[in-house]
């Protein structure tokens, strides 16, 4: 067991680091209710070290001094086990990085396993070291509370909800301190009043047992007039704790939300205590996320903030700080799991059990987090790219024969084609007129844009635009839905959150996603919404996001792929359960909504076109492409339902990234009759058809 036990150490060590790297991971792939996760990487991508940097030294000088507070007390208790502050400091990093893991902060319970289980001092002293550190964090909040109250009387006035804050941790610590230093003492007392047979009871006994030593423990520690001190050590702990928050808001809101930046230190502050308010609340969350950033919101809202903006800062700011807790308290662990001893002295007929059981907690723990960690990597790497990627890129050939083949496939038709793509240096609207095959740029907005659909009548044309700069096409969340008029090109916004548009067939009407869970219904006349379709209503499941919906109104269903553990096509109907029609996506209507198309497998590079009619359900192949563009998306039957336009690439798969080109095909005609339309090396995507009659 010697020889090994160092490999069982390192084994058990790598495995709890694998675990805090998944538990790390898993902050950034949060993912809040109308909070993109792509624009949330963003925020977090724009802060450097360097401006966490305060933060960190404040964590590590209030953790110095809470170790300090916790020594203090157990050596006021008498105890003839205390660690020194190495040890000390090793508790106190760690129970930070606990302390938010639980609701209502039980991570606290880590100072107690810790110190009993690992350095031997007596329960007693660690439950009374703790509870009182905890009393003394209440009473330095409260002069926090107060200082900030006084101080925004004399320049403005102060928010009634802090002065309830005031009253109910006023209210706490009474209640705590009368609980501490005489509802103990009263309850050991009230054992003599009961019976014989009650008090041997085991629970029973075991309970006044504690709540004797625990008294003893109280009134040593009371006696040892340490109290001021523990007091001036609780001050400078918060003092630090909130200005290292406070620098890490300043850190958030410079690079990514300069609103807030007129916030002053008392404005900060009551963001914060409502923030660490929610997270004690004894709501079932993992790490506070939700809790605190409902706190946060609150008060900030209250100073005329968008909850949106409140929300996806409070959360950048949360996870930065977890961030460094976690590392600290990562190391801090590592370094308890190889220095503690504990087994001093086994028999030799319980050593073998005993390496077993080691080895085998070792090796779960290090299986169990690399899987975890694995899982949050493989997630992360399909959260979408952060910065637009490629660049423009340039002209490949000029594809004048090939165009003179689409205006010979079309008949010399008249219409036009529109499309999103990247070859002007951002994600803009193209618009393709089929009379002399030219394109024109439509939009040259620095956000990005895609998603075009035309009107019916062929005068407007309905797109999502990105709320920021780049967001990339994974991200579900952060659109707006836009209109331009062809004629007068005027451009309308239409919804604030919306995304993947498309039109009524009468042209009055605008249908979206919105927030990944709605898909809504504007009424372009009155202005109106209704929710047509929501997540885990109309025997939706719950959790799922709706991803490319088409709308057939005349039947009331919704052609949709939905994405969550896996991903599904299916139609939806507000009186039926829903209809699964396959794997796949981009399920979409004919435009006489008489049969279905999607994207399914296999194809010659993955992916083909399928239909299925609707009456029997029968699938069949609508296209696969011819080699080398057989990599297919964006599908799109033309108005006049003979057309089908569709981007493919060549085994390049981001939608918004890949080089895909559009194509053009008659329907029933061989597949080695399409047509390219563009010869571009940038990003061609999502393309819309139409014909005049």
């Amino acid at each position: 067991m010697n020889r090994i036990e160092p490999i069982l150490r390192l084994l058990l060590s790598l495995g709890v680091s694998l675990f805090i790297l998944a538990l790390i991971l898993s902050l950034f792939l949060t993912e809040e209710e109308n909070v993109s996760r792509v624009r949330l990487m963003s925020a977090l991508k724009n802060i450097s070290f360097a401006a966490l940097l305060p933060y960190v030294v404040c964590q590590i000088g209030q953790t110095y001094f809470r170790a300090m507070r916790y020594r203090v007390l157990l050596l006021g208790g008498k105890g003839n086990v205390v660690p020194d502050m190495g040890r000390m400091f090793l508790v106190s990093a760690t129970r930070n990085m606990f302390v938010d893991m639980l609701p209502a902060r039980l991570g606290e319970l880590t100072y107690l396993a810790m110190l009993n289980r690992g350095y031997n001092v007596p329960a007693n002293l660690c439950l009374s070291s703790l509870t009182v550190s905890v009393l003394f964090d209440f009473m330095a909040l409260f002069i926090f509370v107060g200082t900030i109250i006084l101080y925004s009387l004399t320049i403005s006035h102060v928010e009634g909800w802090m002065l309830t804050s005031l009253l109910v941790l006023t209210l706490l610590i009474g209640i705590g301190a009368g609980i501490l230093f005489f509802g103990i003492h009263l309850a050991v007392k009230m054992k003599k009043y009961l019976t014989h047979s009650f008090q041997e009871i085991r629970l029973v006994r075991l309970a006044f047992n504690l709540a004797q030593s625990f008294a003893e423990a109280m009134d040593q520690t009371r006696r040892a007039c340490i109290f001021w001190k523990v007091f001036a050590l609780s001050i400078l702990i918060r003092g630090l704790k909130y200005t290292g928050l406070f620098f890490t808001f300043l850190a958030v809101v410079t690079s990514n939300f300069p609103e807030f930046a007129s916030l002053s230190f008392p404005e900060v502050f009551a963001a914060l205590f409502g923030s660490e308010a929610g997270a004690s609340m004894p709501i079932p969350t993992f790490m506070s996320f939700g809790s605190y950033e409902a706190g946060g919101t609150l008060a900030l809202t209250l100073l005329g903030f968008s909850a949106e903006a409140s929300i996806l800062g409070l959360l950048t700011m949360h996870i930065c700080s977890q961030f460094v807790d976690y590392t600290l308290g990562a190391a801090a662990i590592l370094v308890f799991i190889m220095t503690v001893r504990k087994d001093k002295n086994p028999t030799p007929t319980s050593a073998p059990i005993a390496w077993k059981r080691y080895a085998a907690i070792a090796c779960i723990i290090f299986l169990f987090g690399g899987g975890i960690s694995a899982l949050n990597l493989r997630k992360l790497k399909k959260s979408g790219v952060l910065e637009a990627q490629p660049e423009a890129g340039h002209e490949e050939r000029v594809g004048d024969s090939d165009l003179r083949a689409a205006r010979q496939l079309l008949g010399n038709r008249e219409g036009m084609l529109v499309w999103s793509s990247n070859r002007y240096g951002n994600h803009d609207i193209l618009l393709m007129t089929l009379s002399d095959m030219r394109i024109h740029q439509l939009t040259s907005h620095p956000h990005t844009e895609y998603f075009p659909r035309i009107s019916s009548d062929g005068k407007k044309i309905v797109f999502a635009r990105s709320k920021i700069p780049w967001v990339s096409q994974r991200d579900i969340l952060s659109w707006e839905i836009w209109m331009l008029d062809l004629e007068t090109r005027k451009e309308i916004r239409i919804a604030e959150s919306g995304n993947v548009p498309t039109w009524s067939l009468d042209g009055q009407k605008i249908y979206f996603q919105r927030n990944g869970k709605q898909f809504v219904q504007h009424d372009l006349k009155t202005g109106s919404e209704e929710i047509l379709f929501e997540s885990g209503k109309n025997g939706i499941q719950d959790g799922l996001d709706i991803q490319t919906p088409d709308y057939d109104e005349t039947r009331g269903l919704l052609a949709v792929t939905f994405r969550g553990i896996k991903q599904v096509t299916m139609l939806c109907s507000k009186h039926e359960d829903p209809i699964q029609i396959g794997g796949g996506c981009q399920l979409s209507w004919s435009p006489d909504h008489s049969w279905l198309y999607y994207v399914d497998k296999p194809g010659d590079i993955k992916n083909a076109f399928y239909r299925m009619n609707f009456e029997t359900r029968k699938k069949e192949l609508l296209l696969d492409m011819p080699m080398p563009y057989s990599h297919e998306y964006f599908p799109r039957i033309s108005n006049d339902d003979q057309f089908l336009i569709c981007g493919a690439s060549t085994g390049g798969h981001e939608h918004d990234q890949a080089d895909y080109e559009i194509f053009l095909w008659k329907m029933g005609e061989p597949r080695e009759s399409v047509v390219q339309l563009t010869f571009h090396t940038g990003n061609d995507c999502w393309p819309d058809l139409f014909l005049k009659n």
